[in-house]
């Protein structure tokens, strides 16, 4: 997996500009406010170049990724039998949250079609936001049913 290069966002996104963006996704449109802040707060941004893994099959998730801009592709599939299915996303999709909820490792590659800035939650931050806040962790256990 390709490195990405990492800043915060305070220093380059704003984070009001992240919540904002945050409240028109899905997972997310039924939070208050605040939360949606404090979410917004704890990621980072990564950008990847065109051609870079963002998340790799099989292993387990260490991030949830929200795309900020860029397109990126998902490929569906197994070591075995090849890719089945590919999936484009682009602005907005969440990426890797499964895995990070259930435990189960990575079902799909996810590759930069062109230039990506993702937004990211490590593991440690994402299970911290879903213990301060209920609604956080309601929102995601919906996902899973």
């Amino acid at each position: 997996m390709t490195k990405p290069k990492k800043s915060n966002l305070k220093k380059s996104i704003d984070t009001d500009e992240v919540a904002i963006f945050l409240s028109g996704i899905k997972i997310f449109q039924h939070l208050d406010y605040d939360v949606i802040v404090d979410i917004a707060g704890s990621m980072t941004n990564e950008s990847f170049i065109s051609g870079d893994l963002l998340i790799k099959r099989g292993v387990s998730g260490t991030k949830m990724y929200i795309v900020w801009a860029g397109d990126v592709l998902v490929e569906v599939g197994d070591d075995r039998r090849g890719v089945a299915k590919e999936i484009s996303l682009r602005r907005g999709a969440v990426i890797g949250e499964i895995s990070m909820l259930s435990g189960k490792k990575l079902t799909a590659n996810v590759i930069a079609k062109s230039n990506v800035i993702a937004l990211s939650l490590n593991r440690e931050s994402f299970h911290k936001l879903i213990r301060q806040h209920e609604s956080f962790a309601n929102a995601l256990s919906e996902l899973m049913s």
